[in-house]
């Protein structure tokens, strides 16, 4: 159970909420830190420099509202990332090409299972300054958002979720001769934030894995999306603090707390 719960190389933190979700035994806590602390997968590919400090993007208001999508190339192949603003569940696919029509066809067939988004933001690739990307949009009935100097943030998320997949899963998964599309099944079944998984957040539902799960678990479940919303801004922001105490040092932050009260 250590081996499949740790298979998606989530982190120790992500590993035990996606722990809590299934299974438990007295010790799951030490013995999850244990394994995870001492894996050579995730020691080799651990960060070696701080992330930049985080910015607070809005949460729309419903699942699959606005979504992000970017290109990215691994293992000598071509792959389209689109992940959901609110939810934080992304879809993959290999490309066969990296034309306009080749990009169009993939993001059709995603939005034919999830439904067509408000909004799609983008980089300003060729792909999606095409004549063919504003004929699709147009077609599809979605606004679409180029990133720009003026909207730097646009596409932040798109960019981000292509290197934690990279990173997290597709190397991880290679190194070890291991199936990524079970990790990716992973990152979609653990909690984000004590909020939800991703895949809760947009189809109110879990996903059955191979980490064992009870029928009453895998039964859908409708979540109150004005409390879920809440919950993800409020939680960013103690993110955006905690990296924010960190700059600034303990005295200041003993200030910037007098203030704020």
């Amino acid at each position: 159970m250590l081996k499949k719960l740790h298979e998606s190389h989530l982190g120790i933190e992500k590993t035990k909420k996606l722990a809590r979700e299934f299974i438990f035994w007295p010790g799951i806590n030490a013995e999850i830190t244990d394994v995870v602390s001492k894996c050579s997968i995730c020691l080799e590919n651990r960060n070696s420099h701080t992330k930049e400090p985080m910015k607070i993007s809005e949460i729309p208001d419903l699942p699959w509202k606005a979504v992000g999508t970017d290109l990215f190339h691994w293992n000598n192949n071509n792959y389209l990332m689109v992940v959901d603003y609110y939810s934080r569940y992304f879809e993959i696919a290999k490309l066969e090409n990296t034309k306009a029509t080749c990009v169009i066809n993939h993001l059709k067939s995603i939005f034919a299972r999830h439904g067509i988004p408000q909004y799609v933001r983008s980089d300003c690739g060729p792909q999606y300054t095409s004549a063919e990307f504003k004929k699709f949009s147009e077609e599809w009935g979605f606004t679409h958002q180029k990133s720009s100097p003026n909207y730097q943030q646009s596409n932040g998320l798109a960019e981000r979720f292509v290197q934690s997949a990279k990173k997290n899963m597709l190397n991880k998964a290679h190194k070890e001769g291991k199936d990524p599309y079970l990790s990716m099944l992973a990152y979609r079944n653990t909690p984000i934030e004590d909020v939800g998984s991703p895949v809760q957040l947009l189809m109110n539902r879990r996903l059955r894995s191979t980490i064992p799960a009870t029928n009453k678990k895998l039964r859908p479940k409708c979540v109150n999306l004005k409390t879920i919303r809440e919950k993800i801004q409020n939680s960013k922001q103690k993110v955006l603090l905690r990296q924010k105490y960190k700059t600034i040092g303990v005295s200041e932050e003993k200030r910037y707390r007098q203030n704020s009260t």
